[in-house]
């Protein structure tokens, strides 16, 4: 992943935004701890007096063995039962990459989730969304994506790239 160059100045920017300061608590968190340590770390050099990582990050480590085997369960805030939810406050969100990489990609999924135009993603939402991209996959439809099925599905959004490309 490229580090974004204009990290400092986005939180910063933030930050004013919301009438904070480099003197207010900032959390960083992301999906298991490693990133947000290299935030935290960034933004403490950069003067921030109190930054806070969120060591295990919002979904924690994934299972080595046992049924739950890869699924992140280990750890975590969302397995340690702290609140969060599928609505999503597009005002709280940094959504900033006007449809470059991967934050412009997130942006674009957002917008197509946000059927009603609210600004909030709400459960249902979120659900619709990601059922139809399952069932785009789900080619025998018999309600489970096996590896063929998958691999297929990687298969066919290569080709379509570099059709694009020509």
């Amino acid at each position: 992943m490229k580090p974004n160059p204009s990290f400092i100045a986005d939180v910063i920017s933030r930050l004013t935004q919301k009438g904070l300061t480099k003197d207010d608590k900032v959390l960083v968190m992301c999906r298991s701890g490693g990133r947000s340590a290299g935030a935290a770390d960034l933004l403490t050099a950069a003067g921030f007096k109190q930054v806070y990582s969120v060591i295990d990050g919002f979904e924690g480590d994934a299972a080595k063995v046992g049924e739950q085997k890869g699924k992140r369960v280990i750890n975590g805030w969302k397995n340690s039962k702290l609140p969060w939810s599928f609505t999503l406050d597009k005002n709280k969100m940094d959504l900033a990459g006007n449809g470059k990489g991967k934050a412009g990609k997130s942006k674009k999924m957002l917008k197509k989730m946000n059927s009603d135009n609210d600004g909030m993603i709400t459960r249902n939402e979120f659900d619709r969304h990601h059922e139809k991209k399952f069932g785009k996959f789900d080619r025998n439809k018999d309600g489970v994506l096996d590896t063929k099925e998958l691999e297929q599905s990687k298969k066919a959004g290569k080709s379509k790239k570099k059709k694009a490309k020509y």
